[in-house]
């Protein structure tokens, strides 16, 4: 992939390594491309981003990686707090009706930019619980990072779009940039994505540093003879045969 920011070493990838190895290059995968996916403002690649950051921040992805380095993650965001109560998982589930019932509506907006200043340091528990995105209507809805990766996101890592909905339909233009449904790239919630992407890869350099040293090390210690070979039993005849 281009533009990675962690390079693991090449042999390596075909060596057999050990589970915890294993899992160490697949989140170094991870965090080069979304690194790369962030950083662009392609739809798709944020969109793409929104199932990283899903696997690491709410599935434990992280946490079972970072477990076996000394050090907090500290990931570091706007300090000013909105206050309210995050949306349920039921209403996340039914976002759609959520937001159209919201939008269509008179009232006002409050969306907390995550990277502007002053800064203060959060745990990840604390950060994927923080309300960055409040719409006020007739009723009140608060948008945690949680809310808003689990909108864009499904849990089989697959966004929540509808081939429908786009800019022709009556919802889109009423809902325009509260629209998880569209592909434009200018939509609060993509938005949220890019932000919270850029938040968490700055966050993680140091862990992924030590994590590329850990690899380059297990490389050099491990050596691994190109002329080794498995044999493959396709069938139960033929571990028979092969016992004979």
């Amino acid at each position: 992939m281009e533009n990675n920011i962690f390079t693991i070493p090449a042999d390596l990838r075909g060596k057999y390594v050990n589970s915890r190895v294993s899992h160490e290059i697949f989140f170094i995968d991870c965090i080069n491309d979304l690194h790369y996916c962030v950083n662009s403002n392609i739809p798709y690649h944020l969109i793409r981003s929104s199932g990283i950051l899903r696997m690491l921040l709410l599935d434990d992805g992280l946490q079972t990686i970072s477990k076996n380095y000394l050090g907090k993650i500290q990931l570091h965001a706007n300090k000013e707090e909105i206050s309210g109560t995050p949306l349920t998982n039921k209403e996340t589930i039914n976002i759609k009706s959520v937001l159209k019932d919201s939008h269509l509506q008179g009232g006002k907006t409050n969306y907390q930019v995550l990277m502007h200043e002053p800064l203060s340091p959060y745990s990840v528990e604390d950060f994927v619980e923080k309300i960055c995105l409040k719409i006020e209507r007739a009723h009140t809805y608060c948008f945690s990072v949680r809310n808003i990766i689990r909108i864009i996101a499904n849990k089989h890592g697959v966004a929540h779009l509808e081939s429908t909905f786009d800019s022709t339909t009556m919802d889109s233009f009423f809902m325009g940039r509260f629209s998880p449904f569209s592909m434009n790239a200018d939509n609060f919630f993509l938005e949220k994505i890019k932000e919270i992407g850029i938040i968490l890869t700055t966050a993680l350099i140091p862990l992924c540093s030590e994590i590329i040293k850990n690899l380059a090390q297990y490389n050099i210690e491990n050596v691994q003879s190109e002329s080794s070979s498995f044999a493959y039993i396709s069938t139960f005849d033929d571990l028979k045969n092969n016992n004979s």
